[in-house]
């Protein structure tokens, strides 16, 4: 389990956004285009805020959700709106921003809409996935004790977007799966706080969703036991 251990926060979300800028950048060079998906949760905010902030070819970034709760926009719970909110503005306000909920009285219906509108996400290369994780152990909106969650994190090869259920409101979640995560060249995983440190080395043992992403060699954690 590779971890980059910082002294706070501050440090290790300038060292982190620089990183994710400088690749981004070179898959544009290289392919024309990037792609990067993140998470939501209060714990990128400040990390988003400063990557807006640093100056690439955003018109030619695109930006996914690793996950959504199955909620409209202006719901105080929406990923979608807290990225537009944090990330796409200064630099990267150029970017594109793909969402996951389009159809808010039909799952089903929302689920395929969901997967058409990020086809890219689904067929293309990824540059960037920035995961966070729950105190349950749970990353994206897979977790633990989920029966669509556990079908897939035992699966191989699914690379794709599935319903799952999560234990607290709102408790309908879209996500995409382990496997489409994991494609990406790169996972950073970002956790602040030595409760979570100790759910992440307590894992594998407890057989946590997390525990699926440990110890492959194109994730790195990024964790910092201070909030200052």
């Amino acid at each position: 389990m590779k971890v980059l251990n910082y002294d706070n926060t501050e440090i290790l979300e300038n060292d982190l956004a620089i990183k994710i800028a400088n690749l981004l950048n070179e898959d544009i060079q290289e392919n024309g285009y990037a792609q990067l998906l993140v998470s939501g949760g209060s714990t990128p905010i400040n990390l988003f805020q400063k990557l807006s902030q640093i100056e690439i070819d955003w018109k030619s970034v695109t930006i996914g959700l690793v996950d959504e709760r199955y909620v409209s926009q202006d719901s105080e719970f929406s990923n979608e709106t807290l990225v537009k909110t944090h990330l796409i503005q200064n630099f990267a306000s150029s970017s594109n921003l793909i969402g996951m909920v389009y159809d808010t009285e039909n799952q089903t219906n929302n689920l395929n809409i969901c997967k058409e509108k990020n086809i890219d996400f689904l067929t293309k290369k990824i540059a960037v996935t920035i995961l966070g994780m729950g105190e349950d152990g749970h990353t994206a909106s897979l977790f633990p004790g989920d029966s669509a969650s556990d079908k897939d994190l035992e699966s191989t090869g699914n690379k794709g977007i599935l319903l799952t259920n999560a234990p607290n409101h709102p408790t309908d979640r879209i996500t995409f799966s382990k496997d489409l995560l994991l494609s990406s060249d790169y996972v950073f995983l970002f956790i602040v706080g030595n409760s979570k440190m100790k759910v992440l080395e307590k894992a594998k043992e407890r057989n946590y969703p997390i525990s699926k992403f440990m110890d492959k060699t194109n994730v790195q954690i990024y964790f910092t036991s201070t909030k200052s």
